[in-house]
């Protein structure tokens, strides 16, 4: 799904033509194929399915009223910006749902109570391979207390592809003591199907109360 901006003829645009849909979402317009809609299932899917019931469950039946005012409180002080540098504030829902995605993930409990800001701050993690068929993962700056970073892993990739966005497997989490210097031990150890692809990766910040980054994405070519 493309998003657009409009000039000062053409303000907006709705429905079909030449195979592509035109519509409009709380960050923007957008623009999208008109395609069948293609319902293959699979279990990661089916899981990501049950997972959003199971929040939107929790959204509907556990928080009061007075709580979904909070968690449209933080949506409104909170600005996101979208691929065209437009700056945004979304919805409650949504922002329930970004934050606690992360934890029922890594089977955490969700938050009902929102945190006093939606962004978490992010550390990077490095990525190396250390071994023909197996990569490290460091990273330089410990965390805050309280900070865990996440990582998924990517399909691997011809070294000329520059860009590539999932489907990524979750890989692991940590939580970090803010005493330590850095982290240089690898702590997940993951044996790639060929040490001569690149390997695509993503990693993101969060915090147990319902702070999320926005995710970080990058690549490793074989040493």
């Amino acid at each position: 799904m493309a998003i657009l901006t409009f000039g000062p003829i053409a303000t907006g645009a709705r429905g079909s033509i030449g195979g592509v849909t035109f519509s409009r979402s709380r960050s923007g317009p957008f623009a999208r194929g008109r395609i069948k809609p293609c319902d293959t299932t699979t279990n990661r899917r089916d899981y990501y399915r049950s997972q959003m019931a199971f929040l939107w469950t929790v959204w509907k039946n556990e928080l009061a009223q007075a709580d979904r005012d909070d968690w449209q409180t933080l949506a409104d002080a909170t600005t996101f910006t979208n691929s065209l540098g437009q700056t945004y504030h979304p919805a409650a829902w949504p922002l329930f749902l970004r934050a606690n995605s992360v934890l029922v993930l890594h089977s955490k409990d969700p938050v009902t109570t929102p945190p006093a800001q939606a962004v978490a701050d992010y550390y990077p993690i490095v990525f190396d391979w250390y071994a023909p068929n197996a990569i490290e993962a460091a990273c330089p700056t410990a965390p805050a207390a309280g900070v865990n970073v996440s990582f998924w892993l990517g399909r691997q990739g011809p070294q000329t592809r520059t860009y590539y966005r999932g489907p990524y497997v979750a890989a692991a989490y940590l939580h970090y003591d803010p005493a330590l210097p850095g982290i240089e031990t690898p702590f997940f150890n993951y044996s790639p199907t060929s040490n001569v692809y690149r390997q695509f990766l993503r990693t993101r910040s969060y915090t147990l109360t319902g702070e999320v980054s926005a995710p970080y994405y990058q690549f490793l070519d074989p040493a």
